[in-house]
């Protein structure tokens, strides 16, 4: 009966190896710029749909109860008025699930910056999944490979409604 061999980790220089750990220590606001750079403007438009919504269900209330609106038209005010703030409110906790899963994000760079030992983890994580073709783009390489560093090693993990929380 013979024994499969372990494989062997690749060997590094030691020049390789400080570059994966500069990046490995660029990670973390690297995380926290692309995770801004793509939440806030999403949320941005939430908000505003939500202060629309609010803005027009307020008018259309306040509207109901005018000469300018005639009574057999009141109820279709009335209902009109329902459905923008139901939208509203609907929208407000569409801003708050985004900006959850922003702060989860925030608190994985967070996490990564803090700990010496993960992001030396990182490093030889990224130094063994950064492809030659990947790297042309170093930045997104980084990023997308910090992302599933955080998730195989259940540092990020993925709720049942598909948002990110802090795993351990």
């Amino acid at each position: 009966m013979t024994q499969n061999p372990q494989p062997q980790a690749e060997i590094i220089t030691p020049a390789e190896a400080q570059f994966w750990q500069d990046w490995a220590n660029k990670a973390p606001a690297l995380i926290r710029a692309k995770v801004s750079e793509n939440i806030d403007p999403v949320d941005g438009r939430v908000n505003n749909f939500k202060m629309l919504s609010f803005g027009l269900g307020a008018l259309l209330g306040a509207a109901s109860f005018t000469k300018y609106i005639p009574g057999k038209w009141k109820i279709a005010s009335g209902a009109g008025t329902a459905g923008a703030l139901a939208f509203g409110a609907f929208a407000g906790q569409i801003s708050g699930g985004i900006q959850h899963s922003k702060a989860h994000f925030m608190s994985y760079a967070d996490t990564l910056e803090q700990n010496p030992a993960l992001k030396q983890q990182l490093a030889n994580y990224l130094s063994n999944n950064v492809t030659a073709a990947q790297a042309a783009d170093i930045d997104m390489a980084v990023f997308s490979k910090a992302m599933q560093f955080g998730l195989q090693n259940k540092l990020l993990q993925i709720d049942e409604q598909g948002r990110p929380v802090l795993g351990r």
